[in-house]
């Protein structure tokens, strides 16, 4: 009989894998680390088995990048040039959970050997659990399994960091898959270090009253990276506006003035 095996990869905790997945991350999805430019740090992902039966977990690495049109691609380790995985080791791979059992992993970051120019270097450890999550069998000679696996974002800022390059690329009126209306927003990181910009537009009506404000929480954008995002505007009336875009992160600030006729 053969399998059909959809592999669920995860950047946040969803819900839903909570509520099926006996493993789980206990201390987050993204590890960020600061090094000086010939030093060494440890980091550790806490998983554990909340189920009544025996797990066991694979652990392996992948690149990461993201296109400005919002894909996600994941790489093999080492091809990405801003890849951490020359320089970090896990001190397990292949783990066997007992029911109710943690486990710490942990990882070495090691640039000792190396001389590096001050930036960020990311990679991801990838937490698979063996065991499907659930089985359909309701179609003769088929089997449906769902694996959970676990992207978890492991950068290292090398030497000073500093931030420049952040950049709106490209603005513009669309619709999303829903067909609402919608301002499509890009923003992409040119400098050297990881960004986690906040960003707010602010709308205002020709009486010149503020319409609408959205913040939009702040998402990573690695260096020479983007980060695309809609913004809903279906809740405004048809007319012209005037709006204000603006993206921050520690000392830098961008923005940009709009005019939306919509």
């Amino acid at each position: 009989m053969k399998k059909l095996l959809f592999l669920i990869s995860a950047f946040f905790l969803l819900s839903l894998t909570c509520s099926k997945a006996a493993v789980i991350i206990k201390n987050g999805l993204t590890h960020l680390h600061y090094i000086n430019n010939t030093g060494k740090q440890k980091g550790s992902i806490i998983i554990a088995n909340t189920g009544d039966k025996v797990q066991r977990v694979k652990v392996y690495f992948n690149d990461l990048s993201i296109e400005c049109n919002g894909t996600v691609n994941y790489t093999e380790p080492g091809e990405n040039f801003g890849s951490l995985f020359p320089y970090i080791n896990v001190d397990n791979k292949d783990i066997t959970l007992d029911a109710h059992q943690e486990y710490e992993i942990i990882y070495e970051i090691d640039i000792s050997k190396n001389k590096l120019e001050d930036g960020s270097l990311w990679s991801l450890i990838m937490v698979e659990v063996e065991e499907p999550i659930a089985i359909d069998r309701k179609t003769p000679g088929l089997e449906i399994g769902s694996k959970i696996r676990y992207a978890i974002q492991v950068i290292g800022n090398v030497g000073i960091e500093k931030t420049n390059g952040l950049k709106f690329t490209d603005i513009k009126l669309g619709k999303d898959q829903n067909q609402n209306r919608v301002i499509k927003v890009t923003l992409s990181n040119e400098g050297d270090f990881l960004v986690f910009p906040k960003m707010e537009l602010q709308i205002f009506n020709e009486e010149g009253n503020e319409a609408k404000k959205v913040s939009i929480l702040p998402r990573n954008v690695y260096p020479q990276n983007c980060q695309t995002v809609n913004i809903d505007l279906s809740s405004l009336a048809k007319g012209n506006y005037k709006a204000v875009l603006f993206a921050e992160f520690e000392n830098e600030a961008i923005g940009v003035n709009l005019d939306l006729e919509l």
